[in-house]
């Protein structure tokens, strides 16, 4: 099912950058982490102009270099099936008016958070040239408490832990881009871009832990950590169109890097007992993709998509913790992490007319090669899946369209929950991965009726049901010395069902109205473990 936001020529949607524009778009929710969900479900897979992307990226992409928004619960064969939340293309302008044009942005927020930006750019006969320049900060505070507790038999509680924790955190991010394009007399089109950016923030996290446990002595725990993050990139990419009407081949390859460095500093007061230790986490990343895309438009409104992706990934995780005073919890430890993921895809959707029905179905398949080292072990995962989807429209009359959807997906393991060995949150906590792991595969039933009237108004409301395997859940144990081990495993099935009723409209004086309204069930059925 695709929702599309046209933002060409609305002043305001111009001045703000893709994720604010992305917050006002019925079905889609950004958490104030910078998380987006659809339909009120993680894991969404973010493109642009068709090709990976990303939040920060979104952050900085101002949007007058957006051309429009493709919203997709329920996303075709033609695209990636991973992430079971669904699919944001956001598609940038592709011509640009001759000469001289560009925007300048800026904002700010109530707790102390500011974003600037400026994206000029030129165009001069069949030549195109493009850049960015972006900066923001944001900061934020908070608190929150749990408690946790150990059951006997009966249920009678055993054993209770309980936590207070107040945390402050601020991250300061720049970015720069450039693009250059050139146009063939031919309508073919060639373009390359190059983006770079850069972060680093810290943050703060105090704990109180306490229990009426006879005793136990209550401790501090504060823990520091600083924040850096640099990556870069580079796309080339080639578009053509054919001799026949709505015939269009596109190929492109790009390479990113990425890399992280969060160390840490933790203490530990035990009414004047202190223990310190130092953890430090590094993760550097590089990622290699390439597509092929070739459209073919015939006779009463048949239209053929056929193409390929191939996706190559690679990882090195390094852990380390340092006892540096006292005698902190847990051995002292330094290992690596190496993993690389290959995903070959092919697809193929066919759309026709069948009655007052638009018809497309799709089959896209994916084999994947998944190679993760740790500790002297590796392990491998190969699978092939096919992955088809239906979609159906019918054209009511009056401004109302009904479309109804079927898609699989799917949410594929991290690569680091593989990993068996041992790595500490807290004096508490601590996660250990599970090499027996799974994907969890989806399947997506989507019904949605669409209203558009006049002077935009507009009216949508959909219904959805989405079915899935292997659902994940952690398996939380308790060992002698008092620290809870969280591991992931594959727990049966799942269900999400829900539906979503949204507004849309203009007032008087220039002003206009949004109202969702999402109602939700999830349902799971585990395993015995």
């Amino acid at each position: 099912m695709l929702f599309r936001s046209v933002i060409a020529g609305d002043p305001q949607a111009e001045a703000l950058p893709a994720i604010d524009i992305l917050a006002k778009l019925p079905s889609v929710t950004i958490a104030p982490n910078g998380r987006v969900q659809l339909l009120g479900k993680p894991g969404v897979t973010i493109l642009i102009d068709g090709k990976p992307g990303s939040v920060e990226a979104l952050r900085t992409l101002p949007g007058s270099e957006i051309d429009r928004i493709e919203v997709m619960t329920n996303p075709s064969a033609q695209f990636a099936a991973s992430g079971s939340g669904g699919v944001i293309n956001v598609i940038t302008k592709q011509r640009r008016k001759p000469g001289l044009t560009g925007t300048v942005t800026a904002s700010a927020d109530s707790q102390g958070g500011w974003r600037v930006g400026a994206s000029p750019g030129v165009t001069r006969g069949a030549w195109t040239f493009g850049a960015g320049l972006g900066a923001n900060a944001s900061l934020s505070e908070g608190h929150f408490g749990s408690e946790r507790r150990r059951l006997g038999g009966g249920g009678a509680v055993i054993s209770s832990l309980r936590t207070k924790t107040d945390f402050t955190s601020e991250t300061a991010t720049r970015s720069a881009s450039a693009k250059v394009a050139y146009r063939f007399e031919d309508g073919g089109r060639v373009s390359f871009s190059a983006n770079v950016s850069g972060s680093d923030g810290g943050g703060r996290r105090r704990a109180r832990l306490t229990s009426p446990d006879a005793g136990f002595t209550p401790y501090d725990e504060v823990s520091r950590n600083d924040t850096e993050i640099a990556t870069s990139g580079a796309e080339l990419s080639y578009e053509r169109e054919g001799p026949g009407a709505g015939e269009t081949l596109s190929a492109s390859i790009s390479y990113g890097v990425s890399d992280w460095d969060t160390p840490s500093t933790i203490s530990i007061d035990r009414r004047g007992a202190v223990e310190r230790y130092r953890q430090g986490q590094r993760f550097a990343s590089d990622n290699l993709g390439a597509k092929l895309d070739y459209r073919r438009q015939f006779a009463r409104e048949r239209v053929l998509n056929v193409g390929g992706a191939y996706n190559d990934d690679g990882e090195d995780v390094d852990q380390s913790q340092v006892s540096t005073g006292g005698s902190a919890f847990g051995p002292d430890y330094a290992w690596g992490l190496r993993d690389r993921r290959r995903v070959t895809a092919a697809y193929v959707t066919w759309q026709f007319p069948a009655g007052r029905w638009t018809l497309l179905p799709g089959l896209r398949v994916e084999a994947e090669q998944l190679r993760v080292r740790a500790g002297g072990a590796t392990v491998r995962k190969d699978r092939a899946d096919p992955f088809p989807s239906l979609h159906l429209r019918r054209e009511l009359g009056a401004g109302w369209t009904l479309d109804l959807s079927y898609s699989r997906r799917i949410d594929r393991v991290q690569p680091s929950n593989l990993d068996p060995r041992l790595y500490y949150f807290s004096t508490t906590s601590a996660y250990a991965g599970n090499p027996a792991l799974k994907p969890v595969l989806s399947d997506a039933y989507e019904a949605r009726l669409d209203w558009e009237g006049d002077r935009g108004r507009a009216a949508s409301l959909t219904v959805y049901r989405r079915q899935s395997s292997g659902v994940l859940a952690g398996l939380t144990t308790l060992r002698p010395d008092g620290v809870y081990v969280t591991t992931s495993i594959n727990a049966g099935g799942g269900l999400d069902e829900g539906a979503e009723l949204s507004l849309r409209g203009p007032l008087r004086g220039g002003f206009s109205y949004a109202a969702d309204r999402k109602s939700t069930r999830l349902n799971s059925s585990h395993t015995d473990i």
